[in-house]
């Protein structure tokens, strides 16, 4: 993982030719469930309707008195929800001919991402394990984890990115979430002059 990450930025310092652009910054706007009932398994799906969610911005999270949205674990301290899911939109104005993307996550303790529909990433979470599943094990909440992804479902115009935040047990004290998307596109124009 380090060998790609410092293999794109290698490239992108010796070609010009590359460019890399924000999709989602840090500390953007999503909307976000954090209540009961259990959502229906489509939540993670382009086409869910997700206009009843609260909105606001990143980081989200409890416990840890750094987060600008602090979201709802239930009522029962010790027995808090293990699951809040939330989702944004961007817009990809161009088709690139090769899509790279770095993803940027911030979160405590597990999660698994979704772009339009399609998993792209999980950390701390079994494959095996249901939508609900608590985390197998727990990241330092301050620290931001970079992963680059390749031949990902990235299409011009609208795209959904969905993310579960997994708790390690009912009774943990934190949660948190923030997430950035990079765009390291190779393009075949010739630059201006």
């Amino acid at each position: 993982m380090i060998k790609k990450l410092l293999f794109i930025i290698f490239y992108l310092a010796i070609c010009p030719q590359t460019h890399g652009f924000e999709l989602i910054a840090p500390g953007s706007q999503w909307r976000y469930y954090d209540r009961e009932p259990a959502l229906p398994k489509s939540w993670y799906l382009a086409e869910f309707d997700d206009s009843q969610w609260s909105m606001n911005r990143a980081q989200f999270g409890y416990g840890e008195e750094d987060e600008n949205t602090v979201t709802n674990y239930g009522a029962d301290k010790d027995n808090k929800y293990p699951v809040q899911y939330f989702r944004t939109r961007f817009v990809q104005l161009e088709a690139p001919i090769k899509s790279h993307l770095v993803l940027r996550l911030l979160v405590d303790d597990g999660a698994r991402v979704y772009l339009n529909g399609v998993k792209i990433y999980q950390v701390n979470l079994s494959s095996a394990g249901g939508a609900s599943q608590f985390a197998t094990n727990s990241l330092i909440e301050h620290v931001w984890i970079e992963v680059p992804l390749e031949n990902v479902n990235l299409i011009q115009g609208e795209n959904t990115l969905a993310v579960s935040v997994h708790q390690l047990s009912p009774t943990s004290s934190d949660l948190s979430f923030d997430l950035a998307l990079v765009n390291l596109s190779v393009s075949t124009d010739t630059p201006a002059n």
